[in-house]
């Protein structure tokens, strides 16, 4: 929380990471039971979200990939 606080991004992006609730504190939750290996609690999100699971590693590694080259 407090180093979401010294940075200058929105709150509409700010509050779901403080409080993980919403749509994106829900999607932020996906990411970390994903990363944690929790399948159910990820799987929930996911039909919640229509996310299409086939599709969620591919985007995973993109998403490392870009991380590394930042």
């Amino acid at each position: 929380e407090e180093i979401v606080a010294r940075t200058h991004i929105s709150a509409e992006i700010a509050d779901p990471l403080k409080s993980r609730k919403g749509k994106l504190g829900d999607l932020l939750s996906f990411v970390i039971y994903y990363e944690n290996s929790r399948w159910d609690e990820a799987l929930q999100l996911a039909e919640k979200h229509r996310l299409n699971m086939e599709k969620v590693p591919q985007l995973y590694f993109q998403a490392i990939e870009w991380v590394n080259h930042i």
